[in-house]
């Protein structure tokens, strides 16, 4: 009788680019606060998005993008990298407003972009207070 055919899932690749979600960044020390996946509306209220792309070979013939999607999926901002001009430790920052006159509850995406080959996102909740 012939052995079976077992056929094994490859995990699927961690992506070299992290996004880490919070309500404040210190570009100066690094320090990060509020640090979660979910997020109240509230007046002033901000949320960014720190990159770490430390892990990539940056390709100076592709720019990088940051986007930022509603629930419903349409891009709400989009910030435009320039790979020359990220420092070491080569982390980029982006941030949207979580105010009551901009954003409704719902689950948001965070898109990290290398040309048109998606490199890492990740979802996060605005919920009312």
């Amino acid at each position: 009788m012939p052995e079976p055919v077992v056929k094994v899932e490859k995990k699927p690749k961690r992506s070299p680019v992290s996004i880490l979600l919070c309500t404040k960044y210190d570009k100066e020390t690094g320090e990060i606060t509020g640090e979660a996946w979910s997020f109240i509306i509230a007046a002033n209220q901000k949320i960014t998005a720190v990159v770490d792309l430390s892990r990539i070979k940056p390709d100076k013939k592709k720019k990088m993008a940051i986007h930022w999607e509603n629930p419903e999926g349409s891009t709400l901002f989009r910030k435009n990298i320039d790979p020359a001009d990220v420092e070491n430790p080569r982390a980029v920052t982006s941030s949207i407003s979580a105010t009551p006159n901009n954003r409704k509850p719902g689950q948001y995406r965070v898109k990290v972009f290398q040309g048109t080959n998606l490199l890492a996102e990740k979802e996060f909740r605005l919920v009312l207070e």
